[in-house]
């Protein structure tokens, strides 16, 4: 008899194996699953290509409008050592200022001029009227702001050492003034209090369903309204804030964030976890000690979590959330501190200073990728019965290595075929109750595999 995997599917790590279809794998790296198919995933390629000493703790983008009408977008990057912009053949200063490797960015149309604005609790708040020209003071803004969101015509602002219960907003259309009225309070700056009473801060804010969120560490607020005089203030129910600031992302129809339970998702009336646990492991491999270090964006439909696993202190692996399909895949040897959505590009940075584009070039700008996907153990539904495994057949190109394990042992077939699919046999001649094929590169190789395999069993009836 045959036995038919009809396609590739992603991760599916929620149940045990035997449970689990072989269209899935408990264990896929480095891999593409896109319409069924199994082949290598994109790499990536340098965007900015000197590095920038420090390393890069945060991405941001300066959009101006062109006189033509068109846009204009400039990279930039904060490391401890300051804010810089990329400049195409370098990176140059706008902030030559020792603070925090992490800085908020908004960009604002500010007095007739785009700007960028940005803020962390030791530098405090700066803007910026982009290329060739140097970061200023933003008068008049709380000392200390680090965390920044647009609402309506306001910029919101948190952070501040001695307010951590507070999220401030600023006068509408200037973000120099965050003063306060008596006499004419909607026209005027403001404090929103959100105390808890135990111990949390406010560590980030986004605007999201025509509110301000602000996440604490154990709570989530929401502050409801469009002008001060009608802000209402609740608190969301059963949720735990983020434990990484920089991994709270806007998905449009939700927004997500890394909890104390891996991944949460709020929708606009609850925040709770996101029970489905296909990356089950993922998330129990992240290294607690650093993983406020994890950060997020959403490009496209896809979740690009990026986190530290195992005892690693920097990030080093991402998983990827397909949040339309369903699909869930793990890329291993990427070091992302940041991830920024530009346009139809989606970037990231990390310790060696360089920017680079996420899935560009089929490398990891010049070093292999190592890829690998298996399935489940396949016992055909009879975990009694021996199942004699005599071949493996698909329709295939390029070079790849695949591993038939039973329960006695296991074997390795090397096939090299070249850039033509053409439709291949592989002998097995191995039997036991119960088995599972992996399928990996070799050195970096590039394959692919079109419309899932045939495997002929006998003994398995």
């Amino acid at each position: 008899m045959h036995y038919a995997i009809d396609r590739f599917l992603g991760l599916n790590q929620s149940s045990d194996e035997h449970r689990v279809s072989p269209r899935y794998a408990p264990e896929a790296v480095n891999v593409d699953v896109s319409d069924g198919n199994l082949a290598v995933c994109k790499g990536y390629a340098a965007a900015a290509e000197v590095g920038l000493e420090g390393g890069i703790g945060s991405l941001g983008a300066h959009y101006m409008r062109g006189v033509s009408g068109g846009l204009n977008v400039t990279l930039v990057a904060a490391n401890a050592s300051g804010i810089y912009e990329w400049i195409g053949y370098g990176w140059r200063a706008i902030l030559d200022m020792a603070g925090s490797p992490q800085a908020s960015f908004l960009n604002y149309n500010f007095r007739g001029e785009d700007v960028l604005i940005a803020a962390d609790p030791v530098r405090g708040a700066w803007v910026w009227k982009g290329p060739m020209t140097a970061m200023a003071p933003l008068e008049g803004a709380p000392e200390g702001l680090s965390r920044l969101a647009l609402h309506y015509e306001r910029i919101w602002g948190s952070g501040i050492e001695a307010e951590p219960d507070s999220a401030d907003w600023s006068r509408a259309f200037d973000p120099s003034d965050w003063s306060g009225d008596p006499e004419n309070p909607d026209g005027a700056g403001g404090v929103a209090s959100l105390p808890t009473y135990n111990g949390g801060r406010v560590v980030a804010l986004m605007s999201m369903f025509g509110d301000v969120l602000a996440f604490k560490d154990e709570d989530l607020y929401r502050v409801v309204g469009t002008y001060p005089g009608n802000y209402v203030i609740t608190r969301v129910p059963g949720v735990v804030g983020p434990i990484a600031p920089m991994t709270a992302v806007d998905a449009g129809s939700a927004c997500y964030f890394l909890g104390r339970d891996g991944l949460c998702s709020y929708n606009g009336l609850s925040a709770s976890p996101v029970t489905d646990a296909r990356a089950k492991r993922f998330f129990e491999r992240i290294n607690p000690a650093a993983a406020d270090r994890a950060c997020a964006a959403v490009h496209r439909g896809t979740l690009y979590l990026s986190a530290p696993l195992g005892s690693s202190p920097v990030n080093d692996a991402v998983l990827e959330i397909d949040l339309r399909g369903g699909g869930v895949m793990e890329r291993r040897g990427i070091g992302a501190n940041s991830l920024l959505s530009v346009g139809g590009s989606l970037f990231f940075g990390g310790e060696d200073g360089k920017a680079y584009l996420y899935g560009g070039g089929d490398d990891y700008a010049g070093s292999p990728i190592e890829a690998r996907w298996r399935t489940p153990w396949i016992d055909m539904g009879r975990p009694g019965a021996e199942k004699y495994v005599q071949s493996v057949s698909m329709h295939a190109s390029g070079s790849f290595r695949l591993e038939f394990e039973w329960g006695g042992g296991a074997i390795a077939r090397s096939v090299d075929i070249g850039g033509e699919e053409r439709t291949i046999r592989l002998r097995i001649g191995r039997h036991g109750k119960r088995f599972r094929l992996a399928i990996g590169n070799i050195a970096g190789s590039r394959f692919l595999i079109r419309g899932g395999l045939d495997i002929d069993v006998e003994g398995g009836d």
